[in-house]
């Protein structure tokens, strides 16, 4: 029996260029998606500023489309949505980093607007986006390290109304790629919009909306402090947050690599937010609500903690005989 031929990149430059044309434009007449990538790669022979300009209108209609889209529908827009990720991040991203920047800042800033239009039960269409965050840190990698800075002058507007954790995920990966001068600029800027938004009081509607824009500044100044190993930095901003969203176990992470034992233990043995719980079989029977996941890192933390301790006590013992 005849061996299945594989599908190789050798195997298909065999067969030469016509036939290969003739079957991307069989191709081309039944994948809508699929021509909008060869449109793009034909586009890429004539330089970025093409493949921009293929990109810019498919954004544009995203961004004024206003129609709801049915579930036999949402297939379609799912394979258009990923065909104009790639050609984003393949064909404008190879060849211009800093302009497929920019696109991606325009695809995520659509997203919301996308899901109020789509049943997305299943979570494909969110899928796409969250990879469209995930691609941005590794094409800002290339940019000059002035432009990367102003990435975030563009992502903080947008943080404050990010519902769904887009722009406050790309933020995050960003600042780790900002020097000291960018990281200090962006620090200001995003104390200036803390200041701005102002105090939460009362716990009405507009007031958790109010909280959680305060949070998402917050932690973003956070990382801030976890690039600039301000430990100090990180807890006065924590203590900026509601008591009861304290991540004490993450403070008292944070203390103990610093080494600062004694006042990591008092952080972890503070009480905190309850947790995910996990339930496993024996749960079920004895009909229990299971294991609250951050008690169960909590306790090996504070072990971790107390063997610390005990470690710098045995030292200081040891100098001293």
């Amino acid at each position: 029996m005849a061996r299945r031929a594989t599908l190789t990149q050798q195997g298909l430059t065999a067969l030469g260029a016509d036939k290969l044309a003739k079957l991307v434009l069989d191709e081309i007449g039944r994948n809508a998606p699929f021509k909008k990538l060869v449109t793009a790669a034909l586009a890429g022979a004539k330089g970025p500023d093409a493949v921009a300009a293929i990109i810019d209108r498919r954004l544009a209609g995203l961004e004024r489309a206003r129609g709801y889209i049915d579930w036999e529908k949402r297939k379609a827009l799912a394979a258009d949505l990923k065909a104009t990720l790639a050609t984003i991040t393949d064909e404008l991203g190879s060849a211009d980093p800093t302009a497929a920047v920019d696109r991606i800042v325009r695809f995520l800033a659509s997203a919301e607007g996308v899901f109020e239009r789509v049943d997305d039960s299943s979570g494909h269409i969110q899928a796409i986006f969250h990879d469209a965050a995930a691609a941005l840190p590794s094409l800002a990698e290339r940019m000059h390290d002035d432009d990367k800075a102003r990435i975030l002058d563009r992502l903080i507007p947008l943080l404050l109304a990010d519902g769904y954790g887009l722009i406050e995920t790309v933020v995050h990966d960003t600042i780790p790629l900002l020097r000291a001068p960018e990281l200090a600029r962006i620090d200001a800027v995003l104390t200036t919009t803390l200041q701005e938004i102002g105090p939460v009081v009362g716990d009405a509607t507009h007031s958790w909306e109010l909280r959680g824009r305060r949070d998402r500044v917050i932690r973003a100044r956070q990382a801030i402090a976890d690039r600039s190993g301000d430990v100090d930095a990180f807890i006065a901003l924590e203590q900026e947050r509601s008591g009861r969203l304290h991540d004490t176990t993450g403070v008292a992470e944070r203390l103990l690599n610093a080494g600062r034992a004694a006042e990591a233990l008092d952080w972890v043995r503070r009480v905190s937010r309850p947790g995910l719980r996990k339930m496993d079989w024996q749960d079920l029977a004895d009909e229990t609500s299971g294991a609250d996941l951050v008690d169960r890192h909590r306790v090996r933390l504070e072990v971790r903690i107390l063997i610390s301790k005990a470690c710098a006590c045995a030292r200081v013992v040891g100098t001293s005989a």
